[in-house]
């Protein structure tokens, strides 16, 4: 009885097919990265195939993509293959991130700011790598890390802080600035889907069915800043 159980199971093993697989996408736990996940699952579902969002931080999660610990990640730059290998870009873009530089009203508020070295401009990992990696800019000269889109924002209007960095993008933002302020623009750039090399066959119809699920975006959008 024993081995006609294990005989079973393995049979059964076999015909599973391959679709029934979970897909394990990393995702930068950052509300913007964590709005575009509905896109990514309605995709995915269409194909029949499960997913699952694994939060991990920013570095570690191209490295696992790399290495294929990873099936893919939600969203990332659109020149990720430039440093990693063994990862495909799957269209159309997901969205497109601007990055931009939030100062009080009464100041100079431009790209002089963050070369100057004169003013401490808050700013996240996310943006910085954006500013890095993909748009090839050097971060500012006096910087500081505050990785919480809400407390940056919070502290901005209660004067502690007068100079930040963030992106803004489909569903990312929700935070309202009350403090007078103005913004400046220091680039855009374009975000895509990614998953490893060894799912190279999905490419082409995934790209199909996230232009079709990004026709129909998810309800409940974030309001951006």
């Amino acid at each position: 009885m024993p081995y006609r159980a294990s005989w079973l199971f393995f049979w059964f093993a076999f015909i599973v097919p391959a679709s029934a697989a979970e897909h394990v996408l990393s995702v930068v736990d950052h509300p913007g990265a964590h709005a575009m996940k509905p896109v990514i699952r309605s995709a995915y579902q269409e194909l029949g195939l499960t997913v699952r969002f694994e939060p991990m931080p920013i570095g570690r999660r191209l490295l696992a993509l790399q290495n294929g610990t990873t099936d893919g990640d939600v969203l990332a730059r659109s020149n990720l293959q430039d440093k990693y290998s063994q990862v495909l870009r799957v269209g159309p873009p997901i969205t497109q991130v601007d990055v931009l530089l939030v100062c009080p009203a009464d100041v100079r508020c431009d790209s002089s700011v963050l070369l100057s070295g004169e003013a401490t401009v808050v700013i996240d990992r996310g943006s910085a790598m954006l500013l890095q990696e993909g748009l090839a800019l050097a971060l500012p000269e006096r910087h500081e890390y505050i990785e919480s889109p809400p407390l940056r924002t919070s502290l901005f209007n209660r004067h502690r802080i007068n100079y930040f960095v963030y992106f803004k993008g489909n569903g990312i933002g929700g935070y309202t600035v009350t403090r007078a302020h103005k913004k400046h623009l220091i680039g855009s750039h374009q975000f895509y889907h990614y998953i490893n090399k060894r799912h190279a066959s999905l490419a082409e119809p995934l790209s199909a069915a996230l232009t079709r699920a990004l026709t129909r975006p998810p309800s409940g959008q974030m309001a951006t800043q």
